[in-house]
């Protein structure tokens, strides 16, 4: 199982209508409809799990009605973080780069 740890941040109003949706880098949605309902509460912590095994995700949040007040953390079963406002956010690049090393002794 994979869990996921979510921090979603506001002003004490809720999210105001903006939701959260977590896909993998292929387009494939894992989690939808993610959102802080909470009034008076600046903080709603939600932990999401899965089966299989962790890969690298794309974050969608929506701008609802008051984007200015609203953001998130969302700490990734690999003990990184991904955190922001509205908008799309990922991690994807940092699991597709491929280094290649070359010896130069024979040069």
């Amino acid at each position: 199982i994979v869990s996921y740890e979510a921090e979603l941040y506001s002003d004490g109003n809720g999210w105001y209508d903006a939701e959260m949706t977590i896909s993998t880098c292929s387009g494939d949605i894992i989690f939808s409809n993610i959102t802080n309902k909470l009034l008076n509460s600046e903080t709603s912590y939600v932990k999401l799990s899965q089966s299989g095994e962790y890969s690298p995700i794309i974050v969608s949040v929506s701008n609802g009605n008051n984007p200015e007040k609203i953001s998130w953390k969302l700490n990734l079963p690999d003990g990184t973080t991904l955190q922001g406002k509205n908008g799309t956010y990922t991690n994807c690049d940092q699991y597709s780069r491929t280094i290649t090393t070359h010896d130069r002794s024979d040069d």
